[in-house]
């Protein structure tokens, strides 16, 4: 999982910050990365810490996980709950959580009638979903040479989203990545992190080269 960490508040009035989008499970099964409104961070945090995947099969874990999205969205929202039920999921704007466990990876949209899926693309994308960077994963993770190396994966995360960021700086800023493996979750240490950036910037650096610019 690689996420940026620049979240914009909007409550009273709109400023930014920077804070973790990734939530860890305190014994390291299961992990949330959120994007969109204020309710995705509660969202993730119930389900780090009510879900355990190794209880449950992949179908409770769904209805779990819309258990928990729709107890983040009445905490937010309250008495209109039902009212925007009536304008149906299509109208309504939505949050969305990536959850990874050890073998899966989940896609939630959090409003007043959660959906949550086991997805088996290639990728899967919350937030800035239209930012040209996403070509980055498209055009290369398919290629990585079967079984990918998680050293790969990492580099490759880390450069779509710091050049995400240049294309959407206001929204789109900081890096985080955590890894999911069969042996648990294990967040990426500062200084890994850092070095990771280093290369991307490596690599951002040789293509204007290669280019003229």
């Amino acid at each position: 999982m690689a996420s940026d960490t620049l979240v914009e508040k909007t409550r009273e009035f709109r400023y930014s910050s920077h804070l973790s989008k990734i939530e860890t499970s305190a014994n390291h099964v299961i992990a949330a990365a959120c994007a969109g409104t204020e309710t995705a961070p509660l969202a993730a945090r119930l389900i780090v810490s009510e879900i355990d995947p190794g209880k449950f099969d992949s179908s409770a874990i769904i209805s779990e996980l819309q258990r928990t999205a729709l107890e983040a969205f009445r905490n937010e929202f309250g008495a209109i709950v039902d009212q925007l039920k009536e304008k149906g999921r299509a109208e309504q704007a939505k949050s969305l959580l990536l959850v990874a466990t050890h073998d899966s990876i989940y896609r939630v949209e959090i409003c007043s009638q959660p959906l949550a899926q086991r997805t088996f693309s290639g990728f899967e994308i919350a937030g800035d979903c239209t930012n040209a960077a996403t070509f980055f994963l498209s055009r290369y993770l398919p290629e990585l040479p079967a079984p990918r190396l998680l050293k790969d994966v990492r580099l490759l995360a880390t450069h779509f989203i710091r050049m995400g960021a240049t294309q959407n700086p206001t929204y789109v800023g900081g890096l985080e990545l955590v890894e999911v493996t069969p042996n648990g979750i294990r967040k990426v240490p500062t200084d890994e992190v850092a070095a990771l950036a280093a290369k991307s910037e490596q690599i951002d650096s040789k293509i204007k080269a290669m280019l003229g610019i």
